[in-house]
């Protein structure tokens, strides 16, 4: 963890304080009938906060949309502290990134994450939400794809639209990205 601190902090000190090629965000705001959840699901950098879909979420309240997001990535990551005893190592130590992904996850990391997620879930229900998305990175697919099954079942008459791009390591594909929105 220190040297991935160490590793952001190098990269904050080459980062330009003002950026000239943002632009203005005009908005005529009005009040709508639709509430929207963005949701970032592990793992990620617990140093790194969900500023994308803060700036979404940002830029819809001003349009009049209710939005909030959920940093589901640091509560678990808190929550993780628990589990590195019964698991024998830690799940956010970024040498076990594919332990997050399809595939690992369901044998390594589900046992002992989705019943935390299932109370976020039940919250997500409780609220229900017209929209909600889902950041996706391969070293979090494992969890979006557990949650995302289970708000369907929860949610019978929510729509999930995939939006597919790609990641990519060197020249190679290494997976497709899907970042989900269910209305």
């Amino acid at each position: 963890m220190e040297s991935a601190l160490r590793v952001f902090e190098e990269i904050q000190k080459l980062s330009n304080p003002s950026n000239k090629k943002l632009t203005d965000v005009n908005i005529i705001k009005l009040d709508r009938d639709s509430d929207v959840i963005f949701v970032l699901l592990p793992e990620w950098a617990p140093n790194l906060p969900p500023y994308n879909i803060a700036r979404l979420s940002s830029i819809l309240n001003e349009a009049g949309y209710k939005s909030s997001c959920l940093d589901l990535n640091i509560e678990t990551y808190q929550e993780s502290k628990k589990w590195v005893k019964k698991l024998g190592y830690n799940p956010f130590n970024p040498n076990n990134l594919n332990k997050w992904a399809i595939g690992e996850y369901e044998k390594t990391l589900s046992k002992v994450v989705n019943p935390f997620l299932d109370k976020w879930i039940e919250k997500i229900v409780k609220i229900n939400p017209k929209v909600l998305g889902f950041t996706l990175y391969f070293c979090n697919s494992g969890p979006v794809d557990y949650v995302v099954k289970k708000l369907r079942k929860k949610l019978p008459n929510i729509f999930i639209q995939e939006l597919k791009s790609e990641i990519f390591s060197g020249f190679k594909v290494i997976m497709p990205i899907v970042f989900v929105v269910a209305f």
